[in-house]
C-alpha cells in the first residue's frame, strides 16, 4: 500500500514507516523549501547516504521539487533535513 511521510524542517534520521525495514521501497522524495536558500536534505538506508539534496544557494527560489527514486531499502530508509526545507516521502513502508 502507498503511503505518505511528511518530514519537517530540521529533523534528524526521520524514520519512514512505523517499524520501517528491508524491501520498502521509496518512489519519490518531494522536496518542498520554505525559503530560497533551504537547508540540505539527506536519504539514508541504514548508515548508507543514497541521496543527497544539497540545499540552496539562492537557486531553488522556494520552488517545490519532485525527486523520482523507486529504491529499495536494505536496511530502513530516515530522512535527515536542514532548516526552512520540508520533505514528503512517497512509497510503501512498513
Amino acid at each position: 500500500m502507498r503511503r505518505f511521510r511528511l518530514v519537517l524542517a530540521s529533523q534528524t534520521d526521520f524514520l519512514l514507516g512505523d517499524t520501517a525495514g528491508p524491501g520498502d521501497v521509496i518512489e519519490t522524495l518531494i522536496i518542498v523549501p520554505s525559503t530560497p536558500s533551504p537547508g540540505p536534505v539527506t536519504l539514508k538506508d541504514g548508515s548508507d547516504t543514497v541521496f543527497t539534496f544539497d540545499g540552496g544557494g539562492g537557486g531553488t527560489g522556494g520552488a517545490i521539487i519532485p525527486v523520482p527514486l523507486k529504491l529499495s531499502a536494505e536496511n530502513k530508509f530516515t530522512v535527515t533535513t536542514g532548516a526552512n526545507v520540508r520533505a514528503l516521502a512517497v512509497g510503501q513502508f512498513t
